[in-house]
């Protein structure tokens, strides 16, 4: 009988105190963070300290001097920011680290609810967002060894989506704009602010360039209907303001003229909003067209011109086009998503645009004559 339990007892030694598989760090359980992950059963009674201590760990509170037991996990990143939470059952101080492949701490938090230490909370949350994906990283979780020997860890790492902003974000990363070509449609979601500076404020914005062909080009940029758009136009990434226009309210077609360009320069064109704009993507949208502009002719967008008259507006079933000048012109309905409904191309002083089948809404009428230059007038079609 004394056999048998001198037995049992030793059974019971080697299983209470058998030492947890990721104990160290070289044996750290890989987490498969791709989709987030969570271990819900974490008992730290067997773990032992690895060497060193975390980098919060505080020699002047008792409960958080000295780590005795934790356990490591690593992850390949999969995303550029993780959130990280951490709690336990009962009453244990612990530490939450986290850790590059180097062994340098980026991250290190504290968890416990005692008498000792009120002014840390059970449960720990927080992230992190300047890790590189595809690079290794390592999470230590330990404990001081006090109290309930039984306690129950729990510990959660999620990557977080973190928005991609636009491939024009950035001046060095500009769009290209071909001077006379059909608008090019672009967005604000996700745009980060830069800090190109310009006496219209703006913000979320995204960049595009131009070789100038004449000394004056007009610049317009239709929004759609929920965006305030702000342009600006530089020199060069990080130059000289060469001019900038707020002049539109929500919604309204913006036109930048800019004078005294030289001709084969490369300008900058900025182009954002006059306030952060929602996510919703019909609510930073817009195209961007570049033309050359004269003195003769249509002059440089002046939507007052008096050789242009268009009406009714609104209209519903037509629209008429008057146009007091010499040469071929074209005249082209656009919604507010860049799409062109309608094109015309006509000689005579006058055109009518069937509009029976196009929806009720807002469009942009731009008329242009053969040397580059055009009109745009804002359009509301009711049925």
């Amino acid at each position: 009988m004394k056999k048998m339990f001198l037995l049992a007892a030793l059974l019971f030694a080697q299983f209470s105190f058998a030492q947890v598989s990721n104990d160290e760090k070289a044996n750290a359980k890989v987490l498969s963070a791709a989709a987030g992950w969570c271990d819900n059963n974490i008992i730290l009674t067997n773990a032992t300290q690895s060497a060193g201590n975390m980098a919060c760990n505080d020699d002047s509170d008792p409960m958080f001097s000295f780590i005795k037991h934790d356990v490591w996990y690593t992850f390949t990143a999969t995303s550029t920011k993780y959130s990280i939470t951490a709690s336990r059952t009962v009453s244990n101080s612990y530490g939450v680290e986290l850790l590059d492949a180097s062994g340098t701490s980026l991250l290190c938090t504290q968890g416990a609810v005692d008498a000792y230490s009120s002014s840390f909370a059970a449960v720990v949350s927080t992230s992190i967002s300047t890790l590189t994906v595809g690079n290794v990283y390592y999470i230590r979780m330990g404990y001081d060894g006090f109290g309930n020997t039984n306690e129950v860890f729990k510990l959660c790492a999620n990557p977080v989506v973190v928005p991609v902003p636009p491939a024009n974000d950035q001046c060095t990363s500009a769009t290209s704009v071909t001077v006379g070509a059909t608008a090019v449609a672009g967005t604000l979601k996700n745009a980060l602010n830069s800090t190109t500076t310009t006496t219209c404020t703006t913000y979320n914005d995204v960049f595009y360039t131009f070789t100038a062909q004449a000394a004056t080009s007009s610049i317009t940029i239709i929004p759609s209907s929920s965006l305030d758009v702000v342009v600006s136009a530089f020199t060069s990434c990080g130059s000289a303001l060469v001019n900038c226009s707020n002049t539109g309210l929500t919604g309204e077609v913006e036109t930048l003229t800019l004078t005294g360009l030289t001709i084969g320069h490369a300008y900058v064109v900025q182009i954002g909003n006059a306030g952060t704009p929602p996510n919703d993507p019909d609510a930073t949208t817009f195209t961007i067209a570049v033309q050359n502009a004269t003195t003769t002719g249509l002059k440089g967008n002046q939507a007052e011109q008096s050789n242009v008259l268009v009406f009714p507006n609104p209209a519903s079933h037509v629209l008429n086009i008057q146009v007091q000048m010499q040469g071929a012109k074209e005249a082209e309905l656009i919604a507010y998503n860049g799409c062109r409904l309608l094109k015309a191309e006509f000689d005579q002083d006058e055109y009518q645009f069937n509009i029976e089948s196009i929806p009720q809404g807002v469009y942009v009428l731009r008329i242009s004559d053969g040397n580059g230059n055009q009109i745009v007038r804002k359009i509301n079609i009711v049925k």
